[in-house]
């Protein structure tokens, strides 16, 4: 027999707030796409779309703002051809580029030990963990 959970809104036992996660934690934001198209390419949580600012510099746009600034970002990207270089994915070096409804990112690879190139990445995930709005 299988069960259906079906709610409108999931609150604390009193009723006047949020339920709270215990000893858990989940994505607030995740996404996947292609570095060359923006194009997502697997299903999306919270994220209304991609905005390219430039060579491997992306924006990541929220349906639903965070609470804070102070949101923990992961970022990862892939290449589909062999390289001896360090690929990088995080968030862009100007703190005033992450906001309550935007990430902006950037992606590069290092090639020697100071010399970065922003590039676009054939995949690139994101995910970002934090309290909503």
């Amino acid at each position: 027999m299988t069960s259906e959970l079906r709610v409108t809104t999931l609150s604390n036992a009193t009723g006047d707030g949020p339920a709270a996660l215990s000893q858990q934690s989940a994505a607030k934001a995740m996404a996947q796409y292609l570095g060359t198209t923006n194009v997502v390419q697997s299903g999306s949580i919270n994220h209304s779309s991609v905005t390219d600012n430039g060579t491997g510099v992306y924006g990541h746009n929220f349906s639903n703002n965070f609470a804070t600034n102070a949101y923990l970002v992961i970022g990862a990207n892939q290449v589909f051809v062999v390289t001896s270089t360090i690929h990088n994915y995080g968030l862009h070096d100007d703190a005033a580029q992450r906001t309550t409804s935007l990430a902006q990112m950037e992606a590069h690879y290092v090639n020697g030990s100071t010399n970065r190139t922003n590039y676009d990445f054939h995949v690139n995930d994101f995910t970002a963990f934090g309290d909503l709005a």
